[in-house]
C-alpha cells in the first residue's frame, strides 16, 4: 500500500506536473486521475479535485493544494523534505504557497502553455543517457586531437635533445625541493624520463583515447587518460601552460564521474549520470564563459571599455588565419558592435545555463555559434572544439530529433531513474556531494579572484583546500584576453657565418615572410610557434626557454630543427646567432593589391645579442643541456 495523489486527468498542465512529481518519488506514491478513482473517496466533492490536487496518506489524512505537493516531495529525497520542514516552520511559507498554488490554479491554461514554452511538451524524465554517450566520445576525439598534436612535437620540446628536457626539469625539483615530490608535481615521468618513455606515454594516451570513443564506460580508461594527459601538462612545463590545457585536464576529470562503478567493466550503460555531476558540467562552462567576460572589464584595459579591442584582435592574435586580414578591414561600427555582442554572450548568457530546459537549448545555440565564429577567424587549437562539446550538457534526452531513439532513450532513463530513486539514490549522494562540495568551493574561490577587483578575505581552510588540490587541475581560473595586445611584435632568429650575411629560419606557422599568408592550422597547436608570440611580449631573459632553444639551433638538434619550416643552414649550424623584433601589421586592401603582401613591418630593436659556437658552449653548460 502506497500513499496516493489524485489529481484532474483532463488537466494538460495536471498530468505533466503529476509526471514530473512521479520521476522524483518513484514507486512510493501511487498516482491516479480523479475521473478514475473519485467514487472510491466520498468524503472528497468533484469541486475539490477540480479545484487542487489531493494527497491521501496511509492513515487516510487528506491534505489538498501546495500542502499536498510539499508532502509528496517528502518521498523523494532527504533535500526536498526541507520544504516540507519550511512549510511547516516558516511564518507565513504556507500562506504565500497556497496562494501561490491558488493563482496557478485558476490560470492553469496560462501556465500550462508557459510550461510548454520553457521546458517542452516533454515534461520528464530529463535525464541524460544519450547525451553522455555523445559527449564522452567526443571528449574522447578531444584526448585523441590533443595527445596527437603533442606527440608529433614532443621530442623536440622535452626531449632528451629537446628544448626544455623534461630530465633536467624533475633534476632542479629535487635539487631545490628533495625527493618525493610527486604530489606538487604530479606526472608519471617520475619513472622515467628517456625518450621512449615519453613518447610511450603518448602512444598509450592514443590508444586510450581510440577505445574511449569506442568503448567509453570504463571509469579505469577515463582515469588513465585524465592521469597521462596530466603527465603530460606537468612535464610539457612552459609549451603545456594554456588555458585548454587545464580545461581538458578538469573536463576529464569530471568525466570519470559520468559512468557507474563496476568492478568488471560493461560494454554499454543504461544507468542515467548522475545530475549533480551533469550540473558540475555546466557549472564548468559557466565559469569559462563568465570568466572571460567578466575579468576583461576588471583589467582597466581600455580597448575592451571602448569597445575598440577588436580593432586589433585580428591581426595580433598568436596565429590568425587568412579570414582574419579580411575581418580586420572592417569599419570601427562593425568592430565595436562585435564587442558588444560578444559581451553579452560571455556575461549574459552563461546564467541561461541555470534556466529552463529551452532556454538552455537556445544558450547553448548562442554559445556554439560564438565558438564556430572563433574557428573561423583564429587557431586556438582544440579549445573552441572542447567548449563547444560542453555545450552538449545544456541538452538532455528529449532533444534527439529522431522518434524511435528519442523514445527508446526517455523509456530507460524513466526506467532507470525510477530504480534510482528507489534504490541508489542515498548511495549516490554519498559518493558525488563531497565531490561536488569540493568543486564548488575551489571554484567559487577562483572565480571571485579573477572577477572582482577587491580581494575577498576567504578563511584559511578555504585557501588550504585549494593549495592541496591545485597542482591536479581539477578546478582551475579561466578567462581569455585580460588586456588586449595593441601591436604585433615578432622576434626573427636569423644565422651568420660571417657576421655580416644573415639568414632568417622560417616557422612552419610564425610570422617571418611578409608575403606569408595566414593559414589554419587548429585543431592542431604548434606549441613553440605558440611560445615564440608570447616570448615577443617580453624579452630573453624572463624567457629563459628561448636561449636553450637558441643554442639546440648552434647544437644542431635535430629534434629541435624539425620543429622548423626551413633551416637555412642545412649542412652546418651557423658561427653566430641572433635574434631582432620586428613590429607587424596588416596590409589594407590597397597594399595588397599593390605589393601583393598580406604584411608589413618595420624593425624595433635587438631582441638577443649576438651568440657565436663558444658562446652557445657556456650558455648550455649554465642551462645543463648536452649535445647528444
Amino acid at each position: 500500500m502506497n500513499p496516493i495523489l489524485i489529481y484532474d486527468g483532463q488537466c494538460g498542465f495536471c498530468k505533466r506536473c503529476v509526471v514530473w512529481l512521479q520521476t522524483r518519488t518513484g514507486r512510493k506514491i501511487d498516482y491516479a486521475p480523479y475521473q478514475d478513482i473519485g467514487k472510491n473517496y466520498p468524503e472528497i466533492t468533484k469541486e475539490e479535485f477540480e479545484r487542487s490536487v489531493q494527497f491521501i496518506e496511509l492513515d487516510k489524512t487528506i491534505r489538498s493544494g501546495a500542502e499536498a505537493i510539499f508532502t509528496a516531495l517528502c518521498f523523494s529525497s532527504s533535500i526536498n523534505r526541507i520544504w516540507w520542514f519550511i512549510y511547516r516552520k516558516l511564518p507565513g511559507f504556507a500562506f504565500i504557497s497556497e496562494l501561490s498554488y491558488r493563482i496557478v490554479a485558476n490560470h492553469r491554461n496560462l501556465f500550462s502553455k508557459l510550461t510548454v514554452f520553457l521546458w517542452g511538451k516533454e515534461p520528464g524524465p530529463h535525464s541524460h543517457w544519450g547525451t553522455r554517450q555523445l559527449f564522452l566520445r567526443a571528449l574522447g576525439l578531444i584526448y585523441f586531437i590533443a595527445i596527437v598534436s603533442l606527440w608529433v612535437q614532443i621530442d623536440g620540446l622535452i626531449g632528451s635533445n629537446g628544448i626544455l628536457p623534461i630530465k633536467n626539469f624533475l633534476e632542479l625539483i629535487n635539487e631545490n625541493l628533495g625527493e618525493g615530490q610527486f604530489f606538487q608535481f604530479p606526472t608519471l615521468f617520475w619513472l622515467n624520463q628517456n625518450d621512449f618513455f615519453i613518447n610511450l606515454v603518448c602512444i598509450v594516451g592514443i590508444l586510450f583515447s581510440v577505445v574511449s570513443m569506442i568503448w567509453p564506460f570504463s571509469i579505469a580508461l577515463w582515469i588513465s587518460l585524465w592521469l597521462i594527459y596530466l603527465s603530460l601538462v606537468v612535464g610539457g612545463q612552459t609549451f603545456l601552460s594554456f588555458q585548454w590545457d587545464i580545461l581538458l585536464l578538469e573536463t576529464g576529470f569530471l568525466a570519470i564521474f559520468l559512468n557507474p562503478v563496476n568492478i568488471i567493466p560493461k560494454w554499454s550503460s543504461r544507468e542515467a549520470p548522475s545530475k549533480i555531476v551533469v550540473w558540475l558540467h555546466r557549472w564548468l562552462l559557466f565559469r569559462l564563459m563568465f570568466a572571460s567576460g567578466a575579468v576583461k572589464l576588471v583589467s582597466g584595459d581600455e580597448s575592451w571599455s571602448n569597445l575598440t579591442a577588436l580593432n586589433y584582435y585580428y591581426q595580433t592574435q598568436p596565429i590568425p588565419p587568412w579570414t582574419a586580414w579580411y575581418f580586420h578591414q572592417f569599419p570601427v561600427w562593425f568592430h565595436k558592435m562585435s564587442v558588444t555582442g560578444m559581451f553579452f554572450i560571455e556575461l549574459v548568457v552563461p546564467f541561461f545555463i541555470f534556466a529552463p530546459r529551452r532556454v538552455r537549448l537556445w544558450a547553448a545555440i548562442i554559445i556554439l555559434s560564438f565558438q564556430i565564429l572563433i574557428i573561423t577567424t583564429g587557431n586556438y587549437g582544440y579549445f573552441n572544439l572542447l567548449a563547444i562539446v560542453l555545450c552538449l550538457w545544456f541538452l538532455d534526452d528529449s532533444i534527439w530529433p529522431i522518434k524511435k531513439i528519442k523514445d527508446f532513450v526517455l523509456k530507460i532513463n524513466f526506467l532507470n531513474h525510477i530504480k534510482t530513486i528507489t534504490k541508489k539514490r542515498n548511495l549516490t549522494n554519498w559518493i558525488f556531494v563531497p565531490l561536488c562540495f569540493v568543486i564548488l568551493i575551489n571554484s567559487t574561490f577562483l572565480l571571485s579572484n579573477a572577477t572582482f577587483r577587491k580581494s575577498w578575505h576567504w578563511p584559511i581552510w578555504v585557501t588550504k583546500l585549494y593549495e592541496s588540490t591545485s597542482p591536479f587541475h581539477i578546478v582551475n581560473s579561466y578567462g581569455l584576453f585580460q588586456v588586449m595586445t595593441k601591436e604585433r611584435p615578432e622576434i626573427i632568429i636569423e644565422g651568420s657565418n660571417n657576421a655580416s650575411d644573415w639568414q632568417a629560419y622560417i616557422f612552419k606557422y610564425k610570422l617571418v615572410d611578409l608575403n606569408q599568408r595566414p593559414v589554419f592550422v587548429a585543431p592542431h597547436q604548434p606549441r613553440l610557434d605558440w611560445q615564440m608570440w608570447f616570448a615577443a611580449l617580453g624579452n630573453y631573459q624572463r624567457n629563459p626557454w628561448f636561449v636553450s632553444f637558441c643554442v639546440r639551433i648552434m647544437q644542431e638538434s635535430k629534434p629541435v630543427l624539425d620543429l622548423l619550416k626551413e633551416n637555412p643552414f642545412p649542412n652546418k649550424p651557423p658561427q653566430y646567432l641572433r635574434a631582432r623584433l620586428f613590429n607587424y601589421e596588416f596590409t589594407n586592401h590597397s597594399e595588397k593589391s599593390t605589393l601583393e603582401n598580406w604584411w608589413k613591418r618595420e624593425f624595433k630593436r635587438p631582441y638577443l645579442p649576438l651568440i657565436s659556437q663558444e658562446t652557445a658552449k657556456q650558455l648550455a653548460a649554465q642551462l645543463k643541456i648536452e649535445k647528444k
